[in-house]
């Protein structure tokens, strides 16, 4: 991506965004049983994370996120996108709920 096109992406972005490297338990929904996997933070915001992980995410999906290491209750979120970047499988999340 060209500099001029990341500058004026991060520009439109609603929240700053900080990098966040933390290891994150993944709970989906898959025809009606649940399923869980690890994920990777890689940078968080006010309102959502960008994550990388190995579970096959859809744009709409719901998804509860649980952060081992933090002392605090599960956080509901919704994929908002999906994509590889630098070889992985990453996903955007958008927080249904406040983070403590």
């Amino acid at each position: 991506m060209q500099a001029s096109a990341t500058k004026a992406l991060i520009e439109r972005r609603r929240c700053h965004r900080t990098p966040v490297k933390l290891l994150m338990i993944l709970t989906v929904d898959v025809e009606g049983s649940p399923l869980s996997g690890s994920a990777d933070s890689l940078d968080f915001s006010a309102i959502g994370a960008r994550i990388r992980t190995t579970l096959g995410l859809s744009p709409g999906q719901s998804v509860n996120v649980l952060v081992p290491d933090k002392k605090s209750d599960e956080v509901s979120c919704r994929v908002v996108w999906v994509g590889a970047q630098e070889g992985a499988r990453q996903a955007g999340l958008e927080f249904l709920s406040r983070l403590d």
